[in-house]
């Protein structure tokens, strides 16, 4: 790993030295330049402008076409009195300096105007919100100064965008749909056509035991088992793996009781969809994955971007600790 391979941030920033390191003295950033940088650690505005080199620090919102204003969660950009540098810090590229603050947000345009760079500094907006600003035509940038602590703001920043991101999540989680959901709709497509006018929902699957006289025939009365519905029976086949030795069923609904030739394609039916169960689930539960959105992007996006904007959020909370 190269000096320059990583991002110059605070951390490195605020590091007890004496003297710039080398990745400091090729930023151009002095002694002088990390010692007043430390004052970002200041409880307040107030605190950091009775400085002698009095120090602001403002975070920024872009602002679209069609869109509010959208805060830069992990952005801020520090500056010092007139004629002096500023210190723009963004997720993805550190803390950089620049000759003045126009400069600074010319660069920050710039970054999002590119989709691979936008990508890092929109890194900590939830995903439903930054996939809605419209970059045609160019946003603009607005800024508000940071009252109190500068990290402190920076995390709660962080946190609202997480917290908004985990209710996207549980939101679409109760979309799920149910187990009992999936096989109703797997009786209705396979076995609706076989048996129209039996109410599958109300269907149940008495089992008997059926005993076996010397000749090889079953005995009478059966002794009845259970009585199970018809996803519950599925899911039996399906652990089992085969109808259970030494039992016969009946399938029976309001009005209907089913004849022997109809339990033999009952049976047959239910060991069809048994086989298929797995390979159905995984399908489903695919398609639940992939479906779009309301803003077009697969619903896994959302997890997988609530998921690793997380862990950047935690890597970059243990870098300020």
């Amino acid at each position: 790993m190269t000096l320059d391979s990583y991002p110059y941030g605070f951390s490195e920033a605020l590091e007890a030295r004496d003297a710039p390191n080398q990745r400091e003295i090729a930023r151009n950033i002095t002694q002088a330049d990390r010692t007043w940088l430390r004052n970002i650690l200041l409880p307040n505005q107030d605190a950091r402008q009775a400085l002698d080199t009095p120090m602001s620090v403002d975070k920024l919102f872009i602002v679209a076409q069609g869109s509010p204003a959208t805060e830069l969660a992990g952005t801020f950009l520090v500056s010092g009195p007139p004629g002096q540098r500023v210190f723009l810090c963004t997720p993805g590229f550190g803390l950089e300096p620049f000759d003045h603050r126009e400069l600074a947000l010319k660069k920050l345009l710039e970054r999002l105007s590119l989709a691979p760079q936008r990508d890092e500094l929109l890194r900590f907006v939830a995903l439903r919100i930054k996939t809605a600003i419209r970059f045609d035509p160019p946003p603009t940038l607005v800024s508000e100064p940071i009252r109190g602590g500068v990290l402190i703001d920076r995390r709660q920043s962080i946190e609202t965008y997480l917290d908004y991101s985990l209710k996207n999540l549980h939101d679409e989680l109760l979309r799920l749909p149910t187990l009992k959901s999936l096989l109703s709709r797997l009786f209705e497509n396979h076995l609706g056509q076989h048996f129209p006018h039996v109410n599958l929902t109300a269907l149940r699957v008495i089992s008997y035991a059926t005993p076996l006289s010397g000749d090889g025939t079953a005995t009478l009365p059966l002794t009845q088992l259970s009585t199970r519905l018809l996803s519950e029976t599925l899911l039996e086949h399906y652990n089992r793996g085969a109808w259970p030795a030494g039992q016969s069923r009946e399938f029976i609904a309001p009005g209907y009781s089913s004849s022997a030739t109809d339990t033999v394609v009952w049976e047959a039916a239910l060991a069809s969809l048994s086989g298929q169960l797995y390979s159905h689930l995984e399908s489903t539960l695919r398609d639940f994955w992939k479906e779009p959105l309301d803003n077009g992007q697969p619903r896994q996006d959302l997890f997988i971007d609530a998921m690793g904007t997380r862990f950047r959020a935690e890597l970059l909370q243990q870098e300020q600790d």
